[in-house]
């Protein structure tokens, strides 16, 4: 299930925009990436990033 199918849009109002779904992706990528460990490479990050989109 989708966040934004379970949250109302205009929740948080910086996540309202037509990218929003990409965003919140984005953001569950880094806290995963941080519970993962407490510093992570930029390249790293990005690989995490792309990982998650094609999924």
């Amino acid at each position: 299930m989708k966040f934004f199918e379970i949250v109302p849009s205009n929740l948080f109002s910086i996540l309202a925009s037509p990218n929003k779904e990409a965003y919140i992706s984005s953001l569950f990528v880094i806290r995963k990436a941080f519970k993962q460990e407490m510093s992570i490479r930029k390249d790293d990050l990005v690989a995490m990033f792309i990982g998650d989109m094609e999924s």
